[in-house]
Protein backbone atom coordinates (compact mmCIF):
# COMPACT_ATOMS: atom_id res chain seq x y z
CA UNK A 1 0.00 0.00 0.00
CA UNK A 2 1.25 3.45 -0.82
CA UNK A 3 -0.04 5.89 1.68
CA UNK A 4 -0.98 9.13 1.12
CA UNK A 5 0.13 12.04 2.82
CA UNK A 6 -0.81 15.57 3.59
CA UNK A 7 2.28 16.03 5.35
CA UNK A 8 5.68 15.83 3.86
CA UNK A 9 8.05 12.94 3.75
CA UNK A 10 9.40 12.58 7.68
CA UNK A 11 6.35 13.93 9.36
CA UNK A 12 3.00 12.12 9.79
CA UNK A 13 0.55 14.02 12.84
CA UNK A 14 -1.63 12.46 14.58
CA UNK A 15 -5.15 13.08 12.64
CA UNK A 16 -3.62 11.07 10.27
CA UNK A 17 -4.69 8.49 11.91
CA UNK A 18 -7.92 8.84 10.73
CA UNK A 19 -6.48 10.04 6.63
CA UNK A 20 -6.89 7.38 3.52
CA UNK A 21 -4.80 4.79 1.72
CA UNK A 22 -4.51 4.49 -1.81
CA UNK A 23 -4.20 0.48 -2.34
CA UNK A 24 -1.41 -0.06 -5.40
CA UNK A 25 -3.06 -0.95 -8.67
CA UNK A 26 -0.50 -4.28 -8.70
CA UNK A 27 -1.77 -5.70 -5.93
CA UNK A 28 -4.87 -3.97 -4.92
CA UNK A 29 -7.56 -6.29 -6.49
CA UNK A 30 -6.06 -9.45 -5.09
CA UNK A 31 -5.98 -7.98 -1.46
CA UNK A 32 -9.29 -6.89 -1.34
CA UNK A 33 -10.82 -9.56 -3.50
CA UNK A 34 -12.07 -11.66 -0.48
CA UNK A 35 -11.47 -14.90 -1.82
CA UNK A 36 -7.55 -13.83 -2.76
CA UNK A 37 -7.76 -12.52 0.70
CA UNK A 38 -8.67 -15.80 2.70
CA UNK A 39 -6.61 -17.79 0.45
CA UNK A 40 -3.96 -14.88 1.33
CA UNK A 41 -4.39 -15.26 5.15
CA UNK A 42 -3.66 -18.88 4.84
CA UNK A 43 -0.26 -18.78 2.90
CA UNK A 44 0.62 -15.70 5.29
CA UNK A 45 -0.27 -18.95 8.56
CA UNK A 46 1.85 -21.23 6.44
CA UNK A 47 4.71 -18.99 5.62
CA UNK A 48 4.73 -17.68 9.39
CA UNK A 49 4.56 -21.38 10.38
CA UNK A 50 7.84 -22.70 8.38
CA UNK A 51 9.70 -19.69 9.21
CA UNK A 52 8.99 -20.07 12.93
CA UNK A 53 10.40 -23.49 13.16
CA UNK A 54 13.34 -22.94 10.80
CA UNK A 55 13.56 -20.47 13.68
CA UNK A 56 13.45 -22.74 16.20
CA UNK A 57 15.41 -25.43 15.28
CA UNK A 58 18.58 -24.15 16.02
CA UNK A 59 17.86 -22.83 19.39
CA UNK A 60 16.45 -25.90 20.83
CA UNK A 61 19.31 -28.09 19.12
CA UNK A 62 21.66 -25.68 21.23
CA UNK A 63 19.73 -25.81 24.36
CA UNK A 64 19.54 -29.48 24.06
CA UNK A 65 23.01 -29.55 23.64
CA UNK A 66 23.78 -27.38 26.88
CA UNK A 67 21.47 -29.16 29.06
CA UNK A 68 23.40 -32.36 28.36
CA UNK A 69 26.95 -31.27 28.33
CA UNK A 70 26.79 -27.89 30.19
CA UNK A 71 27.95 -24.37 30.03
CA UNK A 72 31.33 -24.76 30.82
CA UNK A 73 34.22 -22.57 28.92
CA UNK A 74 35.37 -25.62 27.46
CA UNK A 75 32.39 -26.62 25.68
CA UNK A 76 31.50 -23.65 24.66
CA UNK A 77 34.92 -23.18 22.76
CA UNK A 78 34.78 -27.03 21.60
CA UNK A 79 31.16 -27.46 20.69
CA UNK A 80 31.74 -26.99 17.20
CA UNK A 81 34.23 -29.12 16.79
CA UNK A 82 31.53 -32.02 18.53
CA UNK A 83 28.77 -30.87 16.11
CA UNK A 84 27.47 -33.79 13.18
CA UNK A 85 29.11 -32.63 9.99
CA UNK A 86 25.68 -31.47 8.61
CA UNK A 87 24.90 -29.55 11.70
CA UNK A 88 28.54 -27.89 11.58
CA UNK A 89 28.07 -27.07 7.96
CA UNK A 90 24.52 -25.03 7.86
CA UNK A 91 26.21 -23.49 10.89
CA UNK A 92 28.95 -22.60 8.75
CA UNK A 93 26.83 -21.35 5.88
CA UNK A 94 23.95 -19.52 7.68
CA UNK A 95 26.85 -17.59 9.07
CA UNK A 96 27.86 -17.13 5.31
CA UNK A 97 24.72 -15.51 4.49
CA UNK A 98 24.15 -13.70 7.77
CA UNK A 99 27.85 -12.08 6.22
CA UNK A 100 26.77 -11.58 2.61
CA UNK A 101 23.25 -10.37 3.56
CA UNK A 102 24.79 -7.44 6.50
CA UNK A 103 27.22 -6.35 4.05
CA UNK A 104 24.63 -5.62 1.36
CA UNK A 105 22.52 -3.94 4.03
CA UNK A 106 25.65 -1.55 5.03
CA UNK A 107 26.32 -0.25 1.58
CA UNK A 108 22.56 0.73 1.35
CA UNK A 109 22.08 2.07 4.68
CA UNK A 110 25.03 4.13 3.73
CA UNK A 111 23.80 5.22 0.27
CA UNK A 112 20.59 6.30 2.18
CA UNK A 113 22.27 8.39 5.29
CA UNK A 114 24.77 10.23 2.17
CA UNK A 115 21.19 10.86 0.37
CA UNK A 116 20.07 12.47 3.72
CA UNK A 117 22.81 14.83 4.38
CA UNK A 118 23.04 15.68 1.19
CA UNK A 119 18.90 17.00 1.38
CA UNK A 120 20.02 17.97 4.28
CA UNK A 121 17.35 15.69 6.10
CA UNK A 122 19.81 14.01 8.58
CA UNK A 123 16.52 13.66 10.93
CA UNK A 124 14.10 12.69 8.46
CA UNK A 125 16.57 9.44 7.52
CA UNK A 126 17.34 8.59 10.89
CA UNK A 127 13.76 8.55 11.86
CA UNK A 128 13.50 6.78 8.98
CA UNK A 129 16.10 4.05 10.49
CA UNK A 130 15.68 3.95 13.57
CA UNK A 131 11.89 5.26 14.67
CA UNK A 132 10.42 8.39 15.86
CA UNK A 133 10.70 7.80 19.70
CA UNK A 134 13.82 7.86 21.75
CA UNK A 135 12.29 5.47 24.26
CA UNK A 136 12.08 2.84 20.95
CA UNK A 137 15.78 3.54 19.90
CA UNK A 138 18.01 4.15 22.93
CA UNK A 139 17.38 1.34 24.49
CA UNK A 140 18.47 -0.58 21.19
CA UNK A 141 21.41 1.35 20.75
CA UNK A 142 22.44 1.12 23.99
CA UNK A 143 21.81 -2.69 24.25
CA UNK A 144 23.62 -3.01 20.78
CA UNK A 145 26.64 -1.01 21.91
CA UNK A 146 27.34 -3.15 24.87
CA UNK A 147 26.77 -6.02 22.42
CA UNK A 148 29.39 -4.67 19.92
CA UNK A 149 31.47 -4.03 22.31
CA UNK A 150 31.95 -7.60 23.86
CA UNK A 151 31.90 -8.50 19.95
CA UNK A 152 34.95 -6.36 19.38
CA UNK A 153 36.64 -7.34 22.38
CA UNK A 154 36.31 -11.19 21.25
CA UNK A 155 37.43 -10.40 17.66
CA UNK A 156 40.46 -8.32 18.82
CA UNK A 157 41.78 -10.81 21.42
CA UNK A 158 39.72 -13.62 20.53
CA UNK A 159 36.74 -15.51 22.23
CA UNK A 160 39.44 -18.02 24.74
CA UNK A 161 40.17 -15.00 26.10
CA UNK A 162 37.16 -13.40 26.88
CA UNK A 163 35.38 -14.08 30.83
CA UNK A 164 32.88 -16.60 30.95
CA UNK A 165 29.76 -14.20 31.42
CA UNK A 166 31.16 -12.28 27.78
CA UNK A 167 31.91 -15.60 26.32
CA UNK A 168 28.31 -16.72 26.65
CA UNK A 169 27.00 -13.76 25.52
CA UNK A 170 28.64 -14.35 22.41
CA UNK A 171 27.43 -17.89 22.14
CA UNK A 172 23.88 -16.67 22.46
CA UNK A 173 24.42 -13.66 19.61
CA UNK A 174 25.62 -16.79 17.60
CA UNK A 175 22.55 -18.87 18.20
CA UNK A 176 19.88 -16.39 17.17
CA UNK A 177 22.21 -15.24 14.52
CA UNK A 178 21.70 -19.07 13.28
CA UNK A 179 18.02 -18.84 13.42
CA UNK A 180 17.27 -15.78 11.89
CA UNK A 181 18.70 -16.89 8.90
CA UNK A 182 17.45 -20.42 9.28
CA UNK A 183 14.21 -18.98 9.75
CA UNK A 184 14.82 -16.60 6.51
CA UNK A 185 16.21 -20.07 4.00
CA UNK A 186 12.38 -21.37 5.16
CA UNK A 187 10.89 -18.25 4.40
CA UNK A 188 12.62 -17.72 0.97
CA UNK A 189 12.00 -21.29 0.40
CA UNK A 190 8.55 -20.84 0.69
CA UNK A 191 8.17 -17.72 -0.75
CA UNK A 192 9.80 -19.27 -4.39
CA UNK A 193 7.63 -21.58 -4.36
CA UNK A 194 4.79 -19.14 -4.47
CA UNK A 195 6.45 -17.09 -7.16
CA UNK A 196 6.96 -20.05 -9.48
CA UNK A 197 3.16 -20.96 -8.79
CA UNK A 198 1.91 -18.15 -9.69
CA UNK A 199 4.36 -17.43 -12.52
CA UNK A 200 6.13 -14.36 -10.98
CA UNK A 201 9.43 -16.25 -10.48
CA UNK A 202 11.57 -13.54 -12.90
CA UNK A 203 9.82 -10.75 -10.94
CA UNK A 204 11.05 -12.54 -7.85
CA UNK A 205 14.52 -13.05 -9.12
CA UNK A 206 15.02 -9.47 -10.72
CA UNK A 207 14.50 -7.83 -7.31
CA UNK A 208 17.67 -9.54 -5.77
CA UNK A 209 18.99 -8.67 -9.09
CA UNK A 210 18.74 -5.09 -8.29
CA UNK A 211 19.76 -5.15 -4.95
CA UNK A 212 16.21 -4.60 -3.40
CA UNK A 213 15.70 -7.86 -1.31
CA UNK A 214 17.79 -9.89 0.67
CA UNK A 215 17.42 -13.61 1.85
CA UNK A 216 17.32 -11.90 5.74
CA UNK A 217 14.75 -10.39 4.47
CA UNK A 218 12.14 -13.52 4.03
CA UNK A 219 11.97 -14.69 7.89
CA UNK A 220 10.05 -13.94 10.31
CA UNK A 221 10.17 -10.50 10.31
CA UNK A 222 9.60 -9.88 6.50
CA UNK A 223 9.94 -5.94 6.26
CA UNK A 224 11.44 -3.22 4.71
CA UNK A 225 13.02 -4.72 1.55
CA UNK A 226 15.99 -2.39 0.35
CA UNK A 227 13.95 -1.34 -2.24
CA UNK A 228 12.16 0.73 -0.20
CA UNK A 229 15.29 2.45 1.25
CA UNK A 230 16.55 2.78 -2.45
CA UNK A 231 13.32 4.81 -3.86
CA UNK A 232 12.74 6.55 -0.50
CA UNK A 233 12.16 10.26 -1.39
CA UNK A 234 13.27 13.18 0.54
CA UNK A 235 11.73 15.84 -1.43
CA UNK A 236 8.65 17.23 -0.28
CA UNK A 237 5.84 16.20 -1.76
CA UNK A 238 3.83 18.44 -4.54
CA UNK A 239 0.44 19.88 -3.82
CA UNK A 240 -0.23 19.34 -7.63
CA UNK A 241 -1.81 16.34 -9.04
CA UNK A 242 -0.32 17.28 -12.17
CA UNK A 243 3.32 17.98 -11.04
CA UNK A 244 3.21 14.57 -8.69
CA UNK A 245 2.15 12.43 -11.95
CA UNK A 246 4.95 14.66 -13.71
CA UNK A 247 7.36 13.96 -11.10
CA UNK A 248 6.96 10.76 -10.69
CA UNK A 249 7.36 9.96 -14.62
CA UNK A 250 10.52 11.69 -14.90
CA UNK A 251 13.62 9.61 -14.12
CA UNK A 252 16.10 11.88 -13.70
CA UNK A 253 19.92 10.93 -15.03
CA UNK A 254 21.33 11.72 -11.55
CA UNK A 255 18.92 8.67 -10.19
CA UNK A 256 19.87 6.21 -12.41
CA UNK A 257 23.57 7.18 -12.02
CA UNK A 258 22.80 6.78 -8.32
CA UNK A 259 21.01 3.19 -8.42
CA UNK A 260 23.87 1.62 -10.65
CA UNK A 261 26.67 2.74 -8.79
CA UNK A 262 24.90 1.67 -5.36
CA UNK A 263 24.10 -1.53 -7.14
CA UNK A 264 27.24 -1.85 -8.63
CA UNK A 265 29.03 -1.53 -4.83
CA UNK A 266 26.47 -3.61 -3.32
CA UNK A 267 27.18 -6.60 -5.45
CA UNK A 268 31.00 -5.85 -5.41
CA UNK A 269 30.40 -6.40 -1.38
CA UNK A 270 28.60 -9.38 -2.03
CA UNK A 271 31.03 -11.15 -3.96
CA UNK A 272 34.35 -9.84 -1.88
CA UNK A 273 32.59 -10.94 1.54
CA UNK A 274 31.54 -14.37 -0.27
CA UNK A 275 35.24 -14.96 -1.64
CA UNK A 276 36.56 -13.74 2.27
CA UNK A 277 34.56 -15.94 4.01
CA UNK A 278 34.88 -19.23 1.65
CA UNK A 279 38.66 -18.62 1.94
CA UNK A 280 38.75 -18.28 5.54
CA UNK A 281 36.42 -21.70 5.94
CA UNK A 282 37.61 -24.07 3.38
CA UNK A 283 41.13 -22.70 2.88
CA UNK A 284 42.57 -21.00 6.08
CA UNK A 285 46.16 -21.72 4.64
CA UNK A 286 45.34 -19.12 1.75
CA UNK A 287 43.34 -16.53 3.46
CA UNK A 288 45.46 -13.47 5.11
CA UNK A 289 45.08 -13.04 8.60
CA UNK A 290 43.28 -9.52 7.96
CA UNK A 291 40.74 -11.29 6.23
CA UNK A 292 39.43 -13.74 8.43
CA UNK A 293 39.42 -10.61 11.08
CA UNK A 294 37.50 -8.79 8.79
CA UNK A 295 35.19 -11.97 8.43
CA UNK A 296 34.92 -12.18 12.10
CA UNK A 297 34.18 -8.27 12.53
CA UNK A 298 31.34 -8.33 10.42
CA UNK A 299 29.75 -11.43 12.20
CA UNK A 300 29.80 -9.57 15.66
CA UNK A 301 29.09 -6.09 13.83
CA UNK A 302 25.75 -8.47 13.11
CA UNK A 303 25.12 -9.39 16.82
CA UNK A 304 24.33 -5.14 17.37
CA UNK A 305 21.91 -5.43 14.36
CA UNK A 306 20.10 -8.26 15.84
CA UNK A 307 20.20 -7.03 19.20
CA UNK A 308 18.84 -3.50 18.04
CA UNK A 309 15.96 -5.06 16.03
CA UNK A 310 15.20 -7.03 19.60
CA UNK A 311 14.94 -4.51 21.99
CA UNK A 312 13.42 -1.62 19.76
CA UNK A 313 11.10 -4.25 18.88
CA UNK A 314 10.30 -4.63 22.66
CA UNK A 315 10.21 -0.78 23.39
CA UNK A 316 7.80 -0.29 21.09
CA UNK A 317 5.22 -2.19 22.67
CA UNK A 318 2.07 -0.96 23.87
CA UNK A 319 3.33 2.81 22.39
CA UNK A 320 0.37 4.01 20.18
CA UNK A 321 0.65 5.80 17.13
CA UNK A 322 1.05 9.32 17.82
CA UNK A 323 4.63 8.21 19.45
CA UNK A 324 5.82 5.40 16.84
CA UNK A 325 4.31 6.43 13.46
CA UNK A 326 5.30 4.62 10.47
CA UNK A 327 8.37 6.61 9.95
CA UNK A 328 10.26 3.92 12.09
CA UNK A 329 9.35 1.44 8.54
CA UNK A 330 10.54 2.38 5.19
CA UNK A 331 7.26 3.18 3.76
CA UNK A 332 8.68 3.99 0.48
CA UNK A 333 8.39 7.21 -1.78
CA UNK A 334 5.41 9.17 -0.44
CA UNK A 335 5.18 11.63 -3.25
CA UNK A 336 1.56 12.31 -3.88
CA UNK A 337 -1.14 14.45 -1.54
CA UNK A 338 -4.17 13.99 -0.46
CA UNK A 339 -5.07 15.75 -3.51
CA UNK A 340 -4.18 12.83 -5.31
CA UNK A 341 -6.49 10.09 -4.02
CA UNK A 342 -9.14 12.77 -3.63
CA UNK A 343 -8.88 13.11 -7.72
CA UNK A 344 -8.47 9.42 -8.51
CA UNK A 345 -11.01 8.63 -5.89
CA UNK A 346 -12.75 5.27 -6.89
CA UNK A 347 -13.15 5.49 -10.33
CA UNK A 348 -11.04 2.84 -11.80
CA UNK A 349 -11.67 -0.78 -11.82
CA UNK A 350 -9.97 -3.53 -12.82
CA UNK A 351 -10.49 -7.45 -12.41
CA UNK A 352 -8.83 -9.83 -10.08
CA UNK A 353 -6.31 -12.00 -11.81
CA UNK A 354 -6.68 -14.77 -9.71
CA UNK A 355 -10.62 -14.93 -9.53
CA UNK A 356 -11.69 -13.01 -12.07
CA UNK A 357 -13.70 -10.41 -9.53
CA UNK A 358 -14.08 -6.98 -10.92
CA UNK A 359 -13.00 -4.65 -7.78
CA UNK A 360 -11.71 -1.27 -7.31
CA UNK A 361 -7.99 -0.36 -8.23
CA UNK A 362 -8.50 2.54 -5.66
CA UNK A 363 -10.03 2.66 -2.41
CA UNK A 364 -10.40 4.62 0.13
CA UNK A 365 -9.92 3.04 3.62
CA UNK A 366 -8.72 4.51 7.19
CA UNK A 367 -5.91 3.85 8.47
CA UNK A 368 -4.92 2.51 12.31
Amino acid sequence: RLCISASPPGRRSPQLRHSFAMVNVAGSCHEQCPRCREASREAHFCRATMCWIGFCVPVVFEVYVHVLRGFSREEILAEEDKLPTQMSRFLDFSELICRVCLAQVMVATFFFMARAVLHNKVRQGWKQLCGTSPRQYVPGLLVSLVTFSVGLWGCLIGDEGLPLWALLYSHICDIFCHAIVSSALMGLGFDLLVAIYKGKLMDFLKKFVRCDDTIEAHGVYAEEPLGEMHDYSFHEASPSVVSASRSESRKSSCRLLRRALQCSLMWASWIFIFVSYTLAWCRPDLAPQWMQTMVDFIGRFCWAGITFWIVSSIASIGMNDSTVSNEGHFPGTRPATMDVIEAMGMASLERCQDCEETLAAATLSPLR
